[in-house]
């Protein structure tokens, strides 16, 4: 095994100084084509996760350096744009789109998921990597103001495309993480929330909604305006109502984490019934473990009001669990995570 592990450390070392260079200009090659023509999903990805990992070899990532204000300024909005497939998924098969939705991991077929990593980690990027060197990444304050020009420069447009608009939104909830690192980057997140992520939530654009709905959740820490909390909390329970299923799903999974705000919890006390009514008939919809999961948080939220109908609550997850475990034993992943998260 040692000698196994010597000979696999050596080609390595040799395939890293003769060849890599070479794939990771063929690699930048075809993300460049992707912008203007067609390259199958798994080559794409493929081509980012070349570039994504060039970080552990110095003199690699020195190469991708060159590079660094394209891969981030250039390639990475138009590799999370919605695809085809997901507009048909959306209005055709959306308990698919919703699964895919969160299913995040899957990095190594999907070209967006990728991307996503990919824009995440060069926009946190930090020469040093000191855990307690508390310094904003260079890229990251400028990423977040080219994200909040792009979305001032769709608001001019009349007839823009509402696919680069919802790239931009799901762009900033994956930096959610980064961002919160970072207290002199809140104020602007609620700004940008307030002036271009509110009014999707009244739009007429299904696809924009579901995402601006997804984005407040990840976001819910930035909502610092009580009067800006409590329009968001309003829209979202109306959501929750919607007839749209992806819609239905995100407000769900958002809801919860809003709840936390003082005065939007002050504000659902008196419908916690309702609200929970409405979990459970989105649940007899999808088998879906981050909507059972939000309503668990929900109980736990409002569990002074839940008390009078608990008996109630507890009979139609017995029925929910039933539904969702399938008891002919054909169900699926999903369906046995939300059996179980009904139990």
């Amino acid at each position: 095994p040692e000698m196994a592990e010597e000979i696999d450390l050596k080609l390595s070392e040799y395939f890293a100084e003769k060849h890599a260079k070479n794939f990771i200009e063929l690699a930048l090659s075809i993300i460049q084509n992707y912008m203007t023509s067609f390259v199958a999903n798994e080559i794409v990805s493929f081509a980012i996760r070349i570039i994504s990992k060039t970080e552990r070899i110095k003199y690699l990532f020195e190469i991708v350096k060159e590079h660094y204000e394209d891969i981030l300024f250039k390639y990475c909005l138009p590799l999370l744009q919605l695809t085809p497939i997901e507009i048909e998924e959306f209005r055709d098969n959306p308990v698919v789109y919703i699964r895919n939705q969160f299913d995040v991991k899957d990095t190594l077929n999907s070209a967006k998921n990728s991307a996503i990593d990919m824009a995440n980690y060069f926009a946190a990027y930090k020469e040093t990597n000191d855990e307690d060197d508390k310094t904003l990444p260079p890229y990251l304050p400028k990423y977040l103001e080219f994200l909040s020009e792009g979305l001032n420069e769709y608001a001019k447009q009349e007839s823009s495309n509402f696919k680069v608009k919802e790239s931009i939104l799901l762009s900033l909830g994956h930096l959610s993480k980064e961002i919160t690192k970072y207290s002199e980057l809140h104020s602007g997140i609620e700004e940008i929330l307030k002036t271009h992520v509110f009014q999707e939530l009244v739009g007429s654009n299904e696809m924009l909604k579901a995402r601006a709905l997804w984005l407040y959740g990840e976001l819910s820490l930035f909502v610092q305006d009580p009067q800006h909390a409590i329009k968001v909390v309003e829209e979202v329970y109306k959501c929750l109502l919607d007839e749209c299923l992806p819609v239905k799903v995100f407000a769900g999974t958002s809801l919860h984490k809003l709840s936390k705000i003082k005065e939007a919890k002050e504000l659902l006390e008196p419908g916690v019934d309702k609200i929970i009514e409405a979990y459970l008939k989105a649940m007899q919809e999808i088998d879906q473990d981050e909507l059972v999961n939000a309503l668990e948080e929900i109980v736990n939220i409002f569990e002074d009001k839940v008390e009078p109908f608990a008996f109630e609550l507890v009979q139609q997850l017995h029925n929910n669990f039933k539904k969702s475990s399938k008891l002919d034993n054909e169900a699926s992943g999903e369906s046995i995570l939300t059996a179980n998260g009904c139990i």
